[in-house]
Formats: C-alpha cells, structure tokens, sequence
C-alpha cells in the first residue's frame, strides 16, 4: 500500500457518508422514556407476545435504570409499544398474513409502536428454555425476533454471547425512535448452531443452568424459527423402539461381533444402512407424505400411549439423516464394502438418500429430504443427488 492510501480511504469514507447525510431530512421522532413508556400486551396474549414483552422491559428497564411496566390497556400521556396480536392491529390495518416466515414489521407513529410478526400460539418459549435441548427454538416466534431488532436498532443492545458478560446494555434517560414502518426478515433460512458441551460461560452455575442460558440465547441471536429440523432426523421414526426385539438385523453390529446398534459414547439406535431398515425408511416416509397418521406406521410418540410423527418432519419436509454419533457397521455385507472403499460409507449414506428420494418420485412425490453431511459421510459422492446435484456440481467446479 503507497503512503498516504490510508488517509485517502478515509476522506473517501468521509465524503460518502457526508453525502449520504445530505440527501436526506430529519425525520420525525417519537421520545421514550422511563416515566413515560408502556409496553401493552392484548389479554389473551400468546406465551411469545408474553416472553416478548418480559424481554423488552428487562433490557428497557436496564437502558433507563428503572422498571417498565407491562399493561392491557392504553394509558393517555404515555407511550404504548404494542407486542404481538391485538385488536389494535385491525385497527391500524397492520396484517400478518402478508409477512414472510420468521419476518416481523415495526410500525413506529408519532404517539404509538407495534412490534409484531406471526407466533405459534401453543408454545411457551420460557418453557424451551426451562428444558433446553437441539431444536427449542425450533417454531415461529417472529414477534420476539422483532422485540431483539428493536432493541439492537433503537437502544443498541447487543446479545455478543451467553449470560449477563456478553451483553450490552447502554445507560440512557430517553430513546429517540424514528416515525417510520419496517419489515425484518432474515437473509438464512437456517440458522442454528449447537450448544452442548461447548464450555461454560461466565454466568453459567452447573451445566443445566448452562443450557438454559446458552438456548436464550439462541432466540436473542435470532435462531431459526422456521419449525422444521435438520439433524439425526432418524431418531424421529424411533427404530429402535419398534424393531430392536424383531429385527435386530436392522441395527449396525459392533466390532465385538456380537452387541448390536450401540456406538462407544452410548448413543443407541445406530443403524445398519446394508440392511432391509432402508426399506422402513422409504415405507414411513411415504406413509408420511401421503397424510397417513403415525399410527399406520406404529410410530411411537415422545409420551407413552400414542402414536405420532417426530420432530424430523414438517408438512413439506424429511429430515432422514442418520443417528447422532454414526458408527460403521461391522455385519459381512458393510464390512466388505468397506474393505473395498474406505470411504464407503459417503457412498453407502448418500446412495442411501439418493434411492430414497428416486423411490418416493416413483410413488408420483417430490419430497424435500433433509440430511447434514456428517463427518463420516462428508465427502462429496461420486453420483448424482436428485434434484439440486448439477447446480451444486457447477457451484463448486465439479
């Protein structure tokens, strides 16, 4: 770099954002403060407009150094942030229905603002947090997404990393909030990352109170909320449960020759990918995708007495990737296949999904199928994937 190239980049900097301030005007603001704000909520308010609301007034209760309070009613003289539906949105012409997945809208008047996008109504997320586990942020909770961007844009909060440390809540006495009516969405469908045994963080007691601070934060850094998985999807068909008595054939065998479906960190349910389970695979699958009830399949649930289908399916989505911690099989038919190409099993898995995908086209479907590359099948195959593998080729000059 030539000498003086530094202070050059910089007046450029200066210029353009000096042009930038002059093309435009000074908006029309709306002043929140401490004595004068209240954050409303409808009475039959959804578990998320009501974890929303408890986050917005515990990060504005800490901007202003003093309680907000929550109300079901408008109160003359102050401030109303509205959170989630209500039948002020009616009365605003403010829709939901018109908003992408996972996108919220703020509506900023002169004398009001709305905070609102499209929310499971069933699901608590201060219930998710209480019992963390992969997927918790797993279902539509846009509005909360839009109390974090508020946040972020007009009280600049950060959420760096879990617990008290990693965030930054700057002290003021008021908050200047532009007149002004915004929709956020996300540029990622997914969007998600694990937080098991990844360390402890400053405020975390024990490793379940790590957990729960680990998975707040995933909602404060927008996790997806689209509802659907994609990890060890497997397990949601519960294999194990239904043929380990019956067809023990169908789970992978261990190097002693003898202990079937159980891998050296106990993760159980591990399958044999040469075997006839593949078939059971296809058969749930289609059960799934023609409409047909869990119980058609025997499908357990998660609570004992009943049927029905795992969190690996979604109305337009499988996710059919293999068990947590895969471990290779060691029946003759895998060993020998993998005797012949130590890199069987990026063959073995993807050609596994591959005819999956061609046998449910055949039944006149096109699924969308799910499954992450893990680390033992990570490779990219030697043959097509249906569907998307000659754009995925030509994207990386294959």
């Amino acid at each position: 770099m030539k000498k003086g190239s530094v202070s050059g980049v910089l007046f450029l900097f200066v210029l353009v954002l000096s042009c930038v301030s002059c093309g435009t005007t000074r908006a029309e603001t709306v002043s929140l403060t401490a004595n004068g704000t209240d954050v409303v909520l409808s009475p039959s308010a959804s578990p998320v407009a009501k974890f929303a609301a408890a986050e917005l007034t515990n990060f504005l209760g800490r901007v202003f150094g003093c309680p907000i309070r929550v109300t079901t009613f408008r109160t003359e003289g102050r401030i109303p942030i509205f959170i989630g539906e209500g039948p002020w949105l009616e009365e605003e012409g403010i829709r939901t229905d018109e908003l992408a997945d996972e996108a919220c809208r703020i509506v900023v008047r002169a004398d009001r603002i709305f905070i609102v996008g499209r929310d499971d109504p069933a699901v608590d997320p201060a219930e998710r947090i209480r019992h963390p586990g992969y997927g918790c942020h797993l279902f539509p909770h846009a509005t909360l997404n839009g109390v974090y961007s508020f946040l972020e844009r007009y009280a600049d909060c950060r959420f760096y990393f879990p617990g008290r440390l990693g965030e930054i809540v700057p002290r003021a006495d008021s908050l200047s909030v532009p007149v002004s009516d915004w929709i956020d969405a996300p540029d990622m469908t997914v969007r998600t990352w694990s937080f098991f045994s990844d360390g402890r963080w400053p405020d975390e007691k024990d490793a379940r109170d790590g957990n729960r601070t680990k998975a707040l934060n995933l909602f404060r850094l927008r996790a997806t909320g689209g509802g659907f998985a994609c990890c060890h999807g497997l397990n949601g068909f519960k294999y194990k449960e239904r043929f380990f008595r019956t067809h023990p054939e169908y789970f992978a065998l261990a190097a002693d020759g003898k202990s079937r479906g159980v891998n050296g960190a106990g993760q159980d349910g591990q399958l044999c990918f040469s075997s006839a389970v593949t078939n059971e695979i296809f058969l749930d699958c289609l059960s799934y995708l023609k409409g047909e009830p869990a119980s058609v399949r025997g499908i357990p649930g998660e609570k004992s007495g009943g049927f029905s289908w795992g969190r690996n399916v979604t109305p337009d989505r499988i996710d059919v990737m293999p068990q947590d911690g895969m471990m290779r099989c060691h029946c003759a038919a895998c060993t020998a296949a993998y005797g012949a190409d130590p890199d069987y099993a990026t063959t073995l898995i993807w050609n596994y999904t591959a005819t999956l995908a061609n046998r449910l086209r055949a039944e006149g479907f096109e699924p969308r199928l799910m499954q992450m590359a893990y680390p033992p099948y990570r490779r990219i195959p030697e043959f097509d994937l249906p569907g998307h593998s000659a754009a995925f080729r030509q994207a990386f000059g294959l």
